[in-house]
């Protein structure tokens, strides 16, 4: 039995889902691996449960912290990236050490896709990720908002 998975890209972003025909003996989760211009590498897992609580600023190896999920976003890719994947299932030993990849059961890599906002001969489309710049505005700003805002747009101003 092997796992089946699909990849979809967009300008800069690639969606990975995949699934299995039946439940996995054992299986704590997944490792991705990627394939991006002809080089093999291992996604990074930014919601790594390791430490006990996930850390997005600290991402691991899925090779070490399995992705717990049957999708993955992959914002690590550019535009005019090639990539393909493949997702293999991580077992837990009978001894309840660390899980190992269970190889058997990976799946092939994904058909390989190019990153582009080229829909056509005539069209292209680009996305505008406002919500990565507020992140990054309010760790710079630590927490500190209403000094920041015109008092115009400040609870009850007039």
């Amino acid at each position: 039995m092997s796992l089946n998975i699909e990849a979809f890209v967009n300008s800069d972003d690639v969606f990975i889902a995949w699934r299995s025909p039946k439940p996995i003996a054992d299986c704590v989760g997944f490792e991705l691996r990627r394939k991006r211009n002809g080089k093999l590498e291992v996604v990074r897992n930014r919601i790594s449960f390791s430490s006990g609580e996930p850390d997005p600023t600290a991402p691991e190896s899925s090779a070490t912290s399995p992705l717990r999920r049957f999708t993955w976003t992959d914002h690590e890719c550019n535009t005019g990236d090639k990539v393909s994947y493949q997702v293999v299932p991580a077992i837990e030993p009978p001894d309840g050490g660390d899980a190992v990849a269970n190889e058997a059961q990976a799946s092939k890599f994904s058909t390989e896709l190019e990153l582009s906002g080229e829909v056509d001969n005539t069209f292209e489309c680009y996305f505008n990720r406002g919500l990565v710049i507020s992140q990054f505005m309010s760790r710079r700003l630590k927490g500190d908002f209403q000094h920041q805002i015109p008092k115009s747009f400040q609870t009850g101003a007039e």
